[in-house]
This record gives structure tokens, C-alpha cells and sequence, in this order.
């Protein structure tokens, strides 16, 4: 081999600024970098009031391309209210009444825009929610009244008050029991002023109660005392007491109970300012609307449904005898939900526990024998909330 031929080939690439391997290696191509992605404007923006929570605003979500992208929402309220909530896959935001003080007036409708964030700031501004207000329960009725009709009747009377709530009354509840009878109550609903309380026991006191209700809730009165007549006046010892109202001795008119004495007592004298009482004028109309139809959402319509954050649950352990309450234990107090859906119960040990729902005291757990009664709680879609469970609880039954 020649090894001066090729030492002069070698010195020969090295002179051309070649190498034997850089002379044959392929050109690199440019990695293209990729088109950032546009910060997301917000669709089906949403807003509904809630009596227990606050403002809720809603929107509907993000596709998971903009994880790396959206790094939180601002919601501004038409009043200029900021509410901020971290993290992509959010879509909801809510302004807390336990704020304070709290940024929103009653009876005043408010809409909503939401922007999604990013390292380099804010993202399109989304179109307005719809108008949603900060509502409640109705003021409860007044000037309730009752009068005996028969031995086993009572015609209620009542004047609603002015205050709604900021939406239509739905109607009314009057509530009746026996006195001292409470677990015999029963209820009597009205769109009117007025109902008849039928199918009473006579010679009873009979204690109502008038709830005025809207979409948000109903508000109770103050009771009212009232007793059907008995079967006879042959069956009373004592007359019964005769009110004169009015005023009082020292203005124009009497404002005393006379009673009746005795069977004996045969006569009563009083003496009448000569000066005749006021005549009473009935409250100025018009009186508070009802709308028996108006059962929805007052905030709508929504673009997006809420999620319902319920929940169900029985105390941690508790065990119930199968004699306490009546052996019924009232299922509402250990639930929660911001839906107005019907509560759908259903028991999973029907040997131990089955469910009554009453008109009057709504669900309750019956005990049939000792045991864990297991129960499943289920709240379908209304026009604000998706559906939520079903939610399992149990409690033991002792005997």
C-alpha cells in the first residue's frame, strides 16, 4: 500500500475545509413553531339568583386545548362587581351574599360578562347573560281573620302584603291543627283571599297558620286561635265571651270583653259614648298578584344549566329507636339542594325501612324493624339545575 498517496488525499479535503464525513451529511430542516391558540371567547353565559348562596353565573366549558392556555375568569357584573376564579376547566363563578358589604341592591336585574385569562392577560369579552335578580320570600299576609261557619267549619280571611319578593306570589298554604295536636295538622291551599277549613271536630280549638308563598318560599303569619261551635248551646255551662272593639273608653268607642257569668246572669249594663265608632275601611287595592302558573325560574331563560351541589346524608352513626317520632324520622333536614325539583326517596332495605311522603309533613323514613335502613336520595333537572345523585345514606334502627 502506498501510504504517501493517501496521506496526500487526506491533506488534500483538509486544504478545501472538507472532512470525510462532513462532505457527505444532509442539510437539517427547521422545526416550524406552532401557532399559539387564541384565548377563547365564553359562550352560553348564565346567571341565576340563589336565597342561600348569591349571584351564581355559569358558562359553558372550556375544550381541554386550552389547558395550557386559559389560566383563570374574570366575571364583571353590570355594576361593575368582579368575580375571579382560577384554573382552566372552571365555569362557574358566584358572588357570595356573606360578602359584606355585598355589591348588589334587591329587585334590580343585573347581567354578566366573563373573560377567559392568560399569561399575556384578558381574552375576548363574552356576550351578556341574561338579566337575573336578587330575589325572596314574599312579606307574610296580614289582617288574617277566621270565622266559625258550623260546628265543623272555618272560613279563613287574610289581606296579602305588598311585598312579593320581587316575583309573583304562586298562592297560598293556611296551615290547621287541633291545638295541642300538632302531628294531626293538615293544610289547605288557595289562589284566592279566602278558603273554608272543612271536616273539623267541634267543640275544638283549632290553631291556623296563613303561609304566603312565591318561587323562593312561602312566610308564615302569626297564628290564629279559632273554635267550632258545639252540637248545641244545651252542651256549655257559661256563655260565651262577647268582644266590643273599637277604641277605647277614653277615645269615642268601648274596647272590653264582656262575659256572659252564670247560666243565672240574665243581664249586663254598660253605658255607650253617644259618639259612634269609626267605620273600618278595607286596605287599598290592588292586593299582591297571583300567579299560580309562575313555578320557574324567575331569572330565566338561562343558556346553561347549574350544577346542584346537594347532598344527603344521615349524622355519622346515629341510630334511631323504631319508637321515636312516631316511628317516622323526617328526611328534609338531612339534605340540601339549590334545585326546586321534587326529592325523589327510595329505600334500599324496604324490611326494615320503607318511605311515606305526607302532604303535610313531607318525606319521612318509616321503621319497620330493626336494622341499617339504607336510603337513596335522587333530584332530577329543573329549569335552572342539572339533575344530581342518586346519594346513598344509612342509619341503624334499633328496636
Amino acid at each position: 500500500m502506498n501510504i504517501t498517496r493517501i496521506k496526500s488525499v487526506v491533506i488534500g479535503l483538509a486544504v478545501a475545509g472538507l472532512t470525510a464525513t462532513s462532505a457527505y451529511a444532509a442539510t437539517p430542516t427547521p422545526t416550524p413553531t406552532p401557532a399559539a391558540i387564541a384565548l377563547p371567547t365564553l359562550t352560553g353565559v348564565s346567571a341565576t339568583w340563589s336565597t342561600k348562596t348569591g349571584f351564581i353565573v355559569d358558562w359553558v366549558p372550556l375544550d381541554s386545548k386550552y389547558s395550557s392556555r386559559v389560566k383563570s375568569f374574570t366575571v364583571t357584573a353590570s355594576n361593575g362587581a368582579i368575580c375571579t376564579v382560577g384554573g382552566w376547566s372552571n365555569n362557574e363563578c358566584v358572588y357570595s351574599n356573606s360578602f359584606v358589604p355585598f355589591p348588589f341592591k334587591p329587585f334590580i336585574a343585573y347581567t354578566f360578562k366573563v373573560t377567559a385569562n392568560g399569561a399575556e392577560g384578558a381574552g375576548p369579552i363574552s356576550a351578556p347573560s341574561n338579566p337575573a335578580g336578587w330575589y325572596g320570600a314574599p312579606n307574610y299576609s296580614t289582617f288574617v281573620t277566621a270565622t266559625t261557619l258550623s260546628d265543623t267549619s272555618i272560613q279563613v280571611n287574610w289581606v296579602p302584603d305588598p311585598g312579593t319578593g320581587g316575583v309573583p306570589l304562586t298562592g297560598f298554604k293556611v296551615y290547621y291543627w287541633p291545638l295541642n295536636k300538632d302531628n294531626l295538622q293538615k293544610v289547605a291551599s288557595s289562589t284566592d283571599y279566602s278558603t273554608v277549613l272543612t271536616g273539623l271536630t267541634p267543640s275544638t280549638w283549632y290553631v291556623i297558620s296563613l303561609t304566603t308563598c312565591n318561587y323562593y318560599g312561602c312566610s308564615a303569619s302569626d297564628w290564629v286561635f279559632k273554635a267550632t261551635s258545639p252540637y248545641s248551646t244545651s252542651v256549655t255551662t257559661t256563655k260565651l265571651p262577647t268582644m266590643i272593639n273599637g277604641g277605647s273608653a277614653a277615645t269615642t268607642c268601648f274596647d272590653a270583653v264582656l262575659n256572659g257569668g252564670s247560666p243565672s246572669s240574665t243581664s249586663a249594663t254598660m253605658t255607650k259614648n253617644p259618639s259612634p265608632c269609626p267605620t273600618p275601611a278595607a286596605p287599598a287595592k290592588p292586593w299582591a298578584p297571583v300567579v299560580p302558573t309562575a313555578t320557574t325560574d324567575p331569572n330565566g331563560p338561562i343558556a346553561t344549566k347549574f350544577a346542584q351541589h346537594a347532598w344527603f346524608t344521615f349524622d355519622a352513626g346515629y341510630a334511631y329507636s323504631m319508637s321515636y317520632k312516631w316511628n317516622d324520622q323526617g328526611l328534609a333536614r338531612f339534605t340540601s339542594s339549590r334545585s326546586l325539583a321534587p326529592r325523589v326517596y327510595t329505600s334500599l332495605t324496604p324490611a326494615v325501612c320503607s318511605i311515606v311522603n305526607s302532604p303535610t309533613a313531607g318525606w319521612s323514613a318509616h321503621f319497620l324493624a330493626p336494622g341499617t335502613c339504607t336510603i337513596s336520595l335522587s333530584i332530577p333537572a329543573d329549569a335552572t339545575y342539572n339533575a344530581a345523585g342518586p346519594f346513598l345514606s344509612s342509619m341503624k334502627v334499633n328496636p
